[in-house]
């Protein structure tokens, strides 16, 4: 008996509430008689409007949703959706099945403009968004580089910040063609690069950051998502007349996960001068021999060096890094130039001598050089925060031959 005298007043709770829920079901169709799914199924107050319960419609649009019954004769039941006309249906708040048809409808989203920033600042990175300084004209990221506010660029590639000298030359945190980075600045495609990074104050060997103070900054390409891992190639092929000049291009790169490779050819006999691209940017290390014997030739005119050179110039270079590690990274570099060129010049002097005849002596001068330079590196380099070791191996070589003549009264 006292078993009894418990378990009644909790059965007689749990089916008072029971009856206190009002259960609403169906389904939602459209005009062809097929479920529609996902839409929102909501029950509302008429006086108020606001919502007392809600569901959504399953994949062959049926619902079922629950709400208390709080005493009110008639309720809203409306339905709607992203792809729906709205439909709002009075009915008896009582449990029941309704099912609905629905109008199906295009949504039309308002335009949206999205102007991201052209430039901003990380700590010591500032990063200059690409597309905001590239126009139509600009092929190579070294167009673009010359329009961003505190970078300068010089005619070899050589790059400033804040007019310094920058001390490395990063493409994707990938040190690739170590100094000789002319190459990408005049060969990476503007449209492959998203956004141009400057590390101020950067000390290239971790080991030593916060511990020896950099007053030079870095360059560091990010490229688009759709440049990576591909392989693209940049090429212009020229031919003129007088009576004959060319100049041609084919520029092959790929940058991988954890492999970049930039290769060129260039040629030309149409005065453009292809040493500068293969020198050692920011460093004082060059070709220039120690020459024992010279001939005297034509001096050079206070004009642009294009205008007056005559050449037949062929231009190579291959550039590998292979990140093996981490920290660790494999570089290839060779760089081959063959360059021929032409000089003539002449000059006359006077020379006025009191109750003498005036003297004048003239000379023509012509001139060929043939010069091939060779340079070859292989470096390993292990950079983290305790060890920094690189290992370079360099082959360079110039050789070259003149010859020239020279006719004076």
């Amino acid at each position: 008996m006292k078993l009894k005298s418990w378990i009644f007043p909790f059965l007689l709770v749990g089916l008072i509430n029971i009856q206190a829920q009002t259960v609403i079901q169906g389904r939602i169709k459209n005009a062809a008689g097929n479920g529609v799914g996902s839409a929102s199924v909501s029950i509302k107050n008429i006086t108020t409007n606001t919502v007392i319960g809600y569901a959504f419609s399953t994949e062959t649009g049926n619902f079922k949703l629950t709400h208390d019954n709080t005493g009110l004769d008639s309720v809203n039941l409306v339905v709607s959706g992203l792809n729906i006309e709205p439909k709002t249906v009075r009915i008896k708040n009582v449990s029941q099945t309704v099912n609905m048809v629905i109008n199906e409808k295009e949504l039309k989203l308002k335009e949206v403009i999205v102007k991201a920033q052209k430039v901003w600042t990380r700590k010591d990175t500032v990063n200059y968004l690409v597309s905001a300084f590239t126009d139509k004209k600009d092929l190579v990221i070294g167009d673009v580089l010359k329009k961003m506010p505190g970078i300068t660029v010089d005619k070899d590639g050589g790059i400033l910040w804040q007019g310094k000298a920058i001390n490395t030359f990063y493409i994707e945190n990938m040190n690739l063609l170590q100094g000789r980075y002319g190459i990408a600045t005049n060969n990476v495609a503007a449209n492959d690069v998203s956004t141009v990074q400057v590390l101020e104050h950067h000390e290239p060997i971790k080991a030593l950051e916060g511990v020896r103070p950099s007053e030079s900054a870095a360059i560091n390409l990010k490229l688009k998502d759709e440049a990576k891992g591909k392989l693209t190639v940049m090429t212009k092929l020229g031919l003129g007349a007088a009576p004959v000049q060319w100049e041609n291009e084919v520029v092959p790169m790929i940058f991988a996960r954890n492999w970049q490779n930039i290769t060129t050819y260039k040629g030309n006999n149409d005065g453009v001068d292809l040493s500068g691209e293969i020198n050692s940017l920011g460093s004082s290390a060059g070709f220039d021999g120690d020459n024992i014997l010279y001939v005297n030739t034509a001096s050079s005119p206070g004009i642009d060096k294009k205008r007056y050179l005559f050449n037949n110039s062929n231009v190579v270079t291959v550039n590998n890094i292979l990140k093996t590690d981490t920290d660790k990274t494999v570089t290839v570099n060779l760089a081959y130039l063959n360059s021929r060129e032409n000089k003539k010049g002449s000059a006359i002097a006077s020379y006025y001598i009191p109750g003498k005849e005036n003297l004048v002596v003239s000379e023509d001068m012509n001139s060929n050089s043939n010069t091939n330079l060779l340079d070859a590196d292989l470096t390993y380099d292990l950079n983290n925060k305790i060890n920094n070791l690189s290992n370079k191996l360099n082959i360079s070589a110039l050789w070259d031959d003149v010859s020239g003549d020279v006719i004076s009264n």
